[in-house]
């Protein structure tokens, strides 16, 4: 494959896929594509791990969703296990997600607070491993940008990024290192996401599909890829240069061999 026709889906789930010829169709399908397949349960983070290292342009994401979370009596042996897992797995795993928090569907405090003191979890096993955080974020982003404002020198991803001006630039404007994610949603509001990208600064931007929640598959990437050169007034070879390059920037990648 040539550099400049790369992608970097950084937010899959392939773990709905449980037939390994489908799998290898879905990734043999795009040759110039790199995927981080993303896991939202803890057996879901051994799927995703297993799956990652049938190929040599997948990686994983261990962690769990916020609608997903164990009790917290579980937590030292849900963390255990996935450190377990890190520990096997360094060269695949690359990051830990998706992890966040999610207020949309419970309006419970109770519920919220368990949520963020998961999150609080999540985000020291990031530090321990020095990897990056995929974050979940759904009517929450005041409640994840002050918890993310306790800790210093983070790194991590906006996924499917849905917020206002504002709240973009508060998560750019965090001690660390921030990429923000654009998903299918960009589709849904034109106005509204023109506005964002071009705005930010596209050294911080990485493409997704959410696939199969957001898309049918990965293709998309490429529309979105092109929307983002439309808007910045930038060529498309530009643009899928340098987001691939964020994207190897954010797991702290070198595939200059693959």
């Amino acid at each position: 494959m040539t550099k400049e026709n790369r992608v970097f889906e950084t937010h899959i789930h392939l773990s709905h896929i449980e037939n390994n010829l489908e799998l290898r169709k879905r990734i043999l399908f795009e040759s110039s594509f790199f995927y981080l397949n993303v896991a939202t349960t803890l057996a879901e983070s051994s799927v995703v791990v297993k799956q990652s290292r049938e190929f040599s342009n997948v990686f994983a994401a261990v962690g769990v969703h916020p609608l997903y979370l164990d009790s917290l009596e579980k937590k030292e042996e849900v963390l255990s296990s996935l450190q377990d897992l890190i520990n096997k797995n360094r060269e695949k795993i690359v990051a830990i997600g998706e992890v966040g928090l999610d207020f949309f569907k419970t309006n419970s405090p109770e519920d919220w607070e368990i949520q963020k003191k998961w999150f609080r979890e999540y985000i020291e096993l990031s530090i321990r491993n020095k990897l990056p955080l995929v974050l979940h974020l759904r009517n929450a982003y005041s409640e994840v940008l002050k918890i993310l404002r306790e800790y210093s020198n983070l790194r991590g991803i906006i996924h499917s990024f849905d917020g206002n001006m504002d709240e973009l630039k508060q998560f750019l404007s965090l001690d660390g290192e921030w990429f923000i994610s654009f998903s299918p949603l960009v589709f849904r509001n034109f106005s509204k996401f023109r506005e964002l990208i071009k705005w930010i600064d596209i050294k911080k931007v990485l493409v997704e599909s959410d696939s199969p929640y957001l898309a049918q598959n990965q293709c998309v990437c490429r529309a979105i890829l092109r929307l983002i050169s439309d808007w910045k007034n930038l060529k498309l070879i530009e643009v899928k240069k340098t987001v691939f390059e964020n994207s190897l920037r954010v797991f702290q990648l070198d595939i200059e061999k693959q």
